[in-house]
């Protein structure tokens, strides 16, 4: 009987330990992989902290004086050369034309979100205000003296907005000089041939007056 067991099947004891073993181990692996009900409720994967990078992040404030320095600094000409900061870029777009409206904005709670920003988005040390002259000219016609619409510099609508606004504190603080459009006027469509007439009579003997004096 012994040996008839030995050779062939377990005793029932036998298996009954064995599978009493099998049942404790795979308990042990279950709560080592799986969190308990109490601890579960409280277990959230952190995703965004692991991928997050830090170059991505915004939290670190960059004065307007600093990106001024930037612009004439060695970094600067290494990363743009000759060209505008915008000149490089492209953008992201189904189809052959750019369309008219940009994204909002590339950063979402101080940190860019995604991975085509633009240029000003991209670089932290690109700062539009209206102090920073040298930055905002590279976004103004030098020809016709306005803004280069946002289908050609692709920016996102906020730093565009950023830029219009800079550009105007500029031009009413007198820091960007720009030429006033020559408008005529057909002031027979105003005054009564009378009144012009008499307009011009003063005007004349006015300059008559100040001549005379000199």
């Amino acid at each position: 009987m012994i040996g008839g067991i030995g050779k062939g099947r377990p005793s029932s004891s036998t298996a009954t330990t064995a599978a009493v073993g099998n049942q404790s181990v795979s308990k042990q692996l279950t709560s080592q992989q799986t969190p308990s009900s109490s601890s579960s409720r409280n277990f959230i994967p952190d995703f965004d902290h692991n991928l997050r990078q830090i170059q991505r992040e915004r939290y670190q404030v960059i004065s307007p004086e600093t990106s001024i320095e930037y612009l004439k600094s060695n970094g600067y000409k290494q990363t743009y050369g000759h060209h505008l900061v915008w000149h490089l870029f492209r953008r992201n777009f189904s189809g052959q034309q750019s369309p008219y409206k940009s994204r909002g904005n590339c950063i979402i709670d101080n940190y860019v979100y995604t991975s085509n920003p633009c240029c000003i988005c991209r670089d932290q040390y690109l700062v539009l205000h209206y102090t920073n002259l040298d930055l905002m000219k590279q976004f103004i016609n030098p020809y016709s003296g306005y803004v280069i619409p946002n289908t050609v510099v692709c920016l996102c609508s906020h730093q565009y907005e950023q830029l219009l606004v800079a550009v105007t504190l500029a031009k009413d603080y007198g820091l960007l000089t720009f030429e006033m459009p020559l408008r005529t006027y057909d002031y027979g469509d105003y005054y009564t041939p009378k009144q012009l007439s008499s307009s011009a009579t003063t005007t004349t003997t006015t300059h008559t007056d100040h001549c005379s004096h000199h």
